[in-house]
This record gives C-alpha cells, sequence and structure tokens, in this order.
C-alpha cells in the first residue's frame, strides 16, 4: 500500500530534521565532554588556572552550540517561526564565536611564556597529561595557532556564507553543520589527552572531524542521492582553511610569527 504524496513529504521532512538534531547534539555534547575536566567541571578536578578570557571563550563557544541544538529543535518539531526569530541571535553569537576564537588563539602564546616555560623546552615540560613528548613547545603550539587561525576562518566564511543563503533552507543547514564541525578541533583534542584514545598526537582528531564530513556527505547520498553543492564547496572550504593553517603553522615564518605573539 502506497503513502499519499503529503504523507512521504511529512515522512522525509522528520527524516532530515531528524539528521541535523542528531548532528547538532553530538556536537554539543562533544564539546561538553571535551571541556568539562578544564572548563564546566574544573573545581572537581586537579587542573591549573586559565586566564579570565578563556571562561569568556569557553562561555561564547558553548553558547554558540547551544543555541545551533536549539535551531535544529525548532526545525524538528516544525516551529519555523521561532527558528526564523532566533537567527538573529544566533548571527550575533557566530561573529562573537569568531572575536572568541581570535582572542583565545592569539594569547595562547603568552599563556605559555607567562607561566614561565621556554618555547624552546620539549612538550612534556607543559605538564598536561597526553600531550606527549618529543616535540618542542613551539612546534606544538605554532600549529594549535595556525590550526586554530584556520579553523575560526573557515567558521567565518562558512557563516557568512549560511546568512546570506537563509532563504535556502538545504544550503543554510548544511553550512551552518560544517562551519560548527570546523572549530571543534579544541574540545576535540582535550577528549584526545584521555590514556586510551592516544594523546594529542595521535590521528584521533583528524579522524573525527573527517568523519563527521563524512558523516553529511553519506546522508546527502542516502537523502538525495548525490553530494549536495553546499556540503561539497563547504566541506572545501573548512578542510582548505585548516589544512593550510596546519601547513603555516610548521614552516619557520609560521612559528617565528608566533614567537612574536609570545
Amino acid at each position: 500500500m502506497s503513502l499519499p504524496c503529503g504523507r512521504v513529504d511529512v515522512v522525509s521532512t522528520r527524516a532530515r530534521s531528524n539528521f541535523f538534531f542528531g548532528m547538532s547534539a553530538l556536537l554539543l555534547t562533544l564539546v561538553l565532554v571535551g571541556f568539562a575536566p578544564t572548563l564546566y567541571l574544573r573545581a572537581f578536578f586537579d587542573v591549573p588556572p586559565i586566564r579570565s578570557h578563556l571562561y569568556v571563550h569557553g562561555v561564547i563557544v558553548t553558547s554558540w552550540f547551544v543555541w545551533l541544538l536549539v535551531q535544529t529543535t525548532l526545525v524538528k518539531t516544525r516551529r519555523t517561526a521561532d527558528h526564523r526569530r532566533l537567527g538573529v541571535i544566533g548571527a550575533a553569537l557566530g561573529f562573537a564565536t569568531v572575536g572568541a576564537g581570535l582572542l583565545a588563539t592569539l594569547n595562547a602564546p603568552s599563556g605559555i611564556t607567562a607561566a614561565g616555560l621556554s618555547l624552546d623546552a620539549d612538550i612534556s615540560a607543559v605538564g598536561v597529561e597526553g600531550l606527549g613528548a618529543g616535540d618542542p613547545i613551539i612546534a606544538r603550539i605554532s600549529g594549535g595557532v595556525w590550526g586554530n587561525l584556520g579553523s575560526v576562518l573557515a567558521f567565518l566564511v562558512l557563516l557568512v556564507a549560511a546568512i546570506r543563503l537563509r532563504t535556502r533552507p538545504d544550503s543554510h543547514k548544511r553550512l551552518m553543520l560544517i562551519a560548527s564541525i570546523a572549530i571543534m578541533a579544541p574540545a576535540l583534542g582535550r577528549i584526545s589527552r584521555w590514556p586510551i584514545i592516544g594523546g594529542e598526537q595521535g590521528p584521533f582528531v583528524p579522524i573525527v572531524l573527517v568523519s563527521l564530513l563524512l558523516a553529511l556527505i553519506g546522508y546527502d547520498l542516502l537523502s538525495t542521492r548525490r553530494i549536495q553543492r553546499a556540503t561539497l564547496l563547504g566541506g572545501a572550504c573548512a578542510v582548505a582553511c585548516i589544512g593550510g593553517g596546519l601547513m603555516i603553522g610548521a614552516t619557520e615564518w609560521g612559528r617565528a610569527i608566533v614567537r612574536a605573539l609570545a
């Protein structure tokens, strides 16, 4: 027995909403788990103090992922009018996320030297479990700074594109999701420090980031039988920006700029 066309549309819409809701819930969960020891639940862990701007960064970035989950929930429950009204808040939060990301990233090198560490010391001198050993601090911090700058750039480009395409829901929601995936590396990096995962020097972070993008590609293929243009261009933008940042971080002049920030 076949379903009426209207019924098919409702089922299809619900399936699409469930995917983006599930992905936004997953991203928020990873952020909460990753930063629980050093931010949300730091009172229960033996961790060093952090500077005040990192609290600001944490509040803003967490608010972004909470907002993303709220927005996908509103679409899932077909409250599209409320979803549109909250869009203005999301745009403001998005640009605040860019500022918070730059604030945290550009102040990271000075945080190392303020703790009395030399950028040429071994990374093990930081005293954080899961960072490994054998690399100078400058190599790791340069990769982190430039990689994060690439992530912030990808987020900004995709955010602006998503805002411009807000009247095209299929493109808009894909760009918003990819923008959010692009800034997941710091949270994933903290999770990678768990002993059972192997540390930040391992492949955990890139594997998870690629898997999140592949999930969207797989969803496209299953739901529309082709990879959507927004997925292709958005994913390429994220990979190019983050990959380019990491490549710059490995160069001598990239490291020289990081030294200047310290």
